[in-house]
């Protein structure tokens, strides 16, 4: 399935409208479009699938190679034979998998909340507004000074931090009063 020029056109066309009253002929073409772009990407990931299938194939132990575990567990991996020791060798090989497959979700999800926190900072640094009188410049006259930042909210440390961190002014951090 292609897009013939006349369809391409009308892409285009939609794209520029920003999706909003667009003509039945525009919407078909989107839609046609959407549909080329799907197939394509279960294209490519169908052969990714497959090889993660094979993979995990590989990496499932037989009947006989759970009883070698077994087997392997009760003698306390001395005197093994060679066919358990493969046999262990390929099951400490599947947890190892298991576990990080459990991890990469985890540290994906740390990877892109410390990015938004990121974000958030560079916000709140960009909006921090001169106040009557007070100005960022007014603390660069405690440079060389050391201060004591008692803030349990990591958001509003960071803040200050940002405020006062071009001032030259060396700035430690506790979490309490205590």
């Amino acid at each position: 399935m292609q897009l013939s020029n006349e369809e391409k056109k009308l892409v285009l066309s939609a794209r520029k409208k920003g999706m909003k009253g667009l003509t039945n002929e525009e919407k078909r073409a989107v839609l046609k479009y959407r549909k080329i772009l799907e197939a394509e990407k279960q294209a490519k990931e169908a052969p990714k699938k497959e090889e993660e299938s094979k993979e995990e194939h590989k990496l499932s132990l037989s009947a006989k190679e759970k009883a070698l575990v077994m087997s392997a567990k009760k003698k306390g991996m001395k005197g093994l034979s060679d066919e358990e020791k493969r046999a262990v060798l390929k099951y400490r090989k599947i947890l190892e998998a298991e576990k990080k497959a459990k991890e990469a979700p985890k540290k994906e999800e740390s990877k892109s909340q410390a990015k938004k926190s990121e974000a958030k900072l560079r916000v709140i640094k960009q909006s921090i507004p001169d106040i009557k009188g007070v100005k960022k410049e007014h603390f660069r006259k405690f440079k060389g000074k050391k201060l004591l930042i008692a803030e349990d909210n990591l958001i509003n440390f960071k803040m200050l931090d940002a405020i006062l961190g071009n001032s030259g002014i060396e700035i430690d951090h506790a979490e309490n009063g205590k």
